[in-house]
């Protein structure tokens, strides 16, 4: 789990970890900073699931944020700083990051810097880094790689005009072409699937069936444009490069949508909380199996693809949820975020083996200035978790 803590009067960048499926964590305080810093994602290496990575951002109080990208090669026990070294000394930040499913050695990073911003590359696991300039200036918040045949890199964001901006690459970034056919909003997500790209932004849902030369407006049946959250369930074994499958998308404040097989519009389904949600969650070994968590509300909890929602867990702490699920078992979740203690709000997690029936919480830290802002869970074993 990826995130802050707070201890001795300063925010420090953390990665939280457990080992047996969230009874104890341990916590690996990383750089310290007076006035803030704060995790904004982690990833762990598919290929090998020792390697971690874990990126975000210090402030010491020089009124300068500095970006920060650490690296474990020891399931987290010791951490590298493997931030490029043209962001170490300039106003910077590093807001988003990509592995390649195929090597733990390739890491794309979405980071600001004084004068450039873009995506960094590095195909040594960090060691060395290479600028990936875009043809146009532009601010990302999301980038994603497709590990099917096309092995093609998406990276979106805002461009000087605070337009939306997404580009696409097939060399590693060394190319880019501009995706702008269709496009509008400031990118929130990406998912990819050979040549069938989706792009959730603060307007709606965008898709494109021919990798990125022309998108259409996907949102037609969401009450709501801003799209905060979307899953995708990839399609029968044997399908088609690109086949479309299915999509959910959470909506800020006006519920749950879904989308099967390229359809034309979106169906609403039981779901509307009237407030935010902060994260959703389709385990593989169910696809009618959702999890989503709206804010300050709990977990809701589906069995029959989002026609209705029960709510398995009620509101906990001061701040939304970020949930995990086991891809091999629909029963196997974990709800990473505050949890009440003695009626204090703290850091925690609330933990069910059962589809949500029954809850196990945890205690991480012990005091309310710590939040969690992302928990992944390590593919070859389910009992080992990252928060941040």
């Amino acid at each position: 789990m990826a995130g802050k803590v707070y201890s001795n009067q300063k925010y420090r960048m953390a990665v939280l970890k457990t080992v047996n499926g969230g009874e104890n964590w341990s916590a690996k305080k990383l750089e310290a900073g007076s006035i803030g810093a704060g995790g904004r994602g982690v990833a762990i290496s598919a290929k090998n699931p020792a390697t971690i990575y874990y990126c975000g951002f210090y402030d010491n109080g020089s009124g300068s944020v500095k970006a920060r990208l650490y690296r474990s090669t020891d399931s987290g026990g010791t951490w590298k700083n493997v931030t490029p070294g043209f962001l170490k000394g300039v106003f910077s930040s590093a807001d988003a990051l990509a592995l390649d499913s195929k090597t733990s050695e390739r890491v794309f990073l979405c980071c600001r810097g004084v004068g450039w911003s873009g995506i960094a590359h590095s195909s040594d696991s960090g060691a060395s880094w290479m600028k990936q300039t875009t043809p146009a200036w532009f601010q990302t918040y999301a980038v994603a790689c497709d590990s099917g045949k096309s092995g093609a890199l998406y990276a979106g964001g805002l461009n000087t005009d605070n337009e939306q901006a997404c580009f696409k690459s097939v060399d590693d970034g060394k190319n880019w072409t501009e995706l702008q056919d269709g496009l509008y909003g400031q990118a929130r997500d990406i998912l990819v699937s050979g040549a069938m790209v989706h792009l959730a932004s603060h307007v709606g849902v965008f898709k494109s069936v021919n990798g990125g030369v022309v998108f259409k407006a996907g949102h037609v049946g969401i009450k709501s444009t801003n799209i905060e959250n979307i899953a995708f369930v990839a399609p029968t074994s044997g399908a088609r490069d690109g086949a479309a499958g299915t999509i959910y998308a959470a909506a800020a404040d006006f519920g749950f949508f879904k989308r099967s097989n390229a359809g034309a519009s979106w169906t609403r389904l039981g779901a509307n909380p009237g407030t935010a949600i902060t994260s959703l969650v389709v385990p593989d070994a169910d696809p009618n199996r959702i999890y989503l968590s709206p804010y300050l509300a709990g977990v809701f909890r589906s069995v029959n693809g989002g026609k209705s929602f029960d709510q398995v867990l009620s509101g906990t702490g001061n701040a939304g949820l970020f949930l995990v699920a086991d891809p091999a078992n629909k029963d196997w979740l974990i709800a990473a975020g505050s949890i009440l203690v003695g009626g204090k709000s703290v850091m925690g997690i609330s933990r069910s083996t059962n589809g949500g029936l029954k809850w196990t919480q945890t205690k991480i830290r012990d005091d309310n200035n710590s939040y969690v802002t992302a928990v992944a869970l390590d593919p070859s074993n389910r009992n080992t978790v990252y928060v941040a």
